[in-house]
């Protein structure tokens, strides 16, 4: 049975595991916001504008690159199938990459001058290789997700943040202008965080019960769906919150768009720092309430629910109603804008963390379509918002308003259908495992 606190064999309740992933986060947020006005004085909105690019492009190519087989280790039983799916998506995350290296060398030029507006700049090859190291950040952090690592997945976010950071402020003073270094510490930072992850990684000796390649065929076969509906739905994540930010950049300008995303960055950072311990130690948790004690869900659900709006709520207004007033005067006077655009989008950025907790619960209770066709919803609301906007000619205040207001929407109506799909899979089945053939293979 879910314990809140702790369960009665000793083991870390869900708060201690929460506390443990957000410890390391917390650090790297301090970091992050200490760093800020110094990266808004070193690089211009101009710069963000064409980091907002570089970030959606490489988000979307880490969520292709493994085609999201990832999100399932955590959800075997047995340590023959977790192992099967970490090798399949290290495959993947090769295969994928090794052709988009093909592409950039062919056509990449084409790409830059059409993303970036410049040419033989290597941007493509960089989201490339980002991408790339930011897939296998994720494997491993599913790896260590699946063992119970908490304490040191926190520390794996720490040294992405310490590493990043390192080369943003470094390289504009040792190096070279220019949003280069703004860029590549993301390769660099995520390259560190997987080194260290697989130093920490624990390992589980498993017999392997016949050809490696026969085990990957069996667990791409079992849990296909989450190429099959996931990865569209991951796609449809980081559309509709990175894909504004370039909607931005291509209707409104680089300048405009930068802004935006300081606001964003600043915003969510701190967000973020509660929604992915939540979310991660939730669907570990799921996962095994899913197979064991499947009425205790709607319980977990409405717990999560009220502690994250309980805990992030008040802070988002506050910080929200006096962003206005302090941007200007903490990142200099050219951001002040941002200012405004973060008060603009704090209701959407609390909804959207609530959402992004509660949405995995779908996966677990094999939901995956529905969770695709509410992320498609949203991300239709949003970058239509922006599009609409632009079509009227209106300032892009008005483009972030209404993009805010109708993502709260669509972040609303997805917690909605989690939660009637929830109760409709206790009432159908209460004591089904959802997996089973997962159950047979355990």
């Amino acid at each position: 049975m879910f314990r809140w606190y702790r369960p009665d064999n000793g083991a870390p309740g869900f708060l201690q595991k929460s506390a443990m992933l957000a410890s390391g986060q917390a650090v790297g947020y301090v970091l992050v916001l200490v760093a800020a006005p110094v990266l808004s004085r070193h690089y211009g909105p101009d710069d963000f504008g064409l980091l907002a690019t570089f970030i959606a492009l490489m988000s979307l190519f880490g969520a292709v690159a493994t085609l999201r087989y990832e999100n399932a280790i955590p959800l075997p039983k047995d340590n023959q199938s977790a192992v099967a799916l970490k090798t399949l998506s290290r495959i993947l995350v090769v295969v994928v990459t090794t052709c988009a290296l093909v592409f950039s060398v062919l056509w990449g030029d084409t790409l830059e001058q059409a993303l970036f507006a410049s040419s033989g700049s290597s941007f493509f090859l960089l989201v490339t290789l980002s991408g790339a190291a930011l897939a296998s950040y994720q494997i491993q952090s599913a790896w260590m997700l699946r063992n119970g690592q908490f304490a040191a997945l926190s520390r794996v976010y720490f040294v992405f943040t310490l590493v990043c950071l390192a080369v943003q402020l470094l390289v504009p003073l040792c190096w070279s202008d220019g949003p280069i270094g703004l860029l590549g510490g993301h390769l660099v930072g995520y390259t560190a965080a997987t080194l260290f992850a697989l130093l920490c990684e624990r390992r589980e000796r498993t017999d392997a019960g016949g050809d490696w390649l026969i085990q990957i065929r069996r667990v791409a076969a079992r849990y296909r769906k989450y190429p099959l509906f996931d990865l569209w739905s991951s796609s449809t994540i980081v559309l509709s919150h990175h894909g504004q930010a370039l909607l931005f950049v291509w209707l409104f300008g680089p300048t405009v768009a930068g802004s935006y995303l300081l606001a964003q960055r600043v915003l969510t950072t701190p967000m973020s720092l509660v929604g992915r311990s939540f979310s991660r130690v939730y669907y570990s948790d799921a996962a095994v309430l899913a197979t064991s004690d499947a009425d205790q869900l709607p319980t977990v659900f409405r717990k999560v629910s009220g502690r994250l709006l309980l805990w992030a709520g008040p802070p988002t207004a506050l910080f929200c109603l006096l962003a206005p007033l302090i941007f200007g005067f903490v990142f200099g006077p050219e951001w002040r804008d941002a200012g405004i655009y973060c008060a603009l989008l704090g209701p959407y950025a609390l909804l959207r963390l609530l959402a992004n907790v509660l949405a995995p619960t779908l996966d677990v209770i094999d939901r995956q379509g529905l969770r695709f066709a509410c992320e498609s919803v949203n991300c239709g609301l949003i970058l239509g918002g922006v599009v609409f906007a632009r079509s009227m000619e209106w300032s892009e205040l008005v483009a972030v308003a209404l993009t805010s207001s109708l993502g709260c929407v669509g972040a609303v109506l997805l917690v909605v259908a989690t939660w009637w799909a929830l109760q409709d899979h206790c009432r159908q089945s209460p004591v089904v495992n959802p997996f089973p053939i997962q159950a047979k293979a355990a």
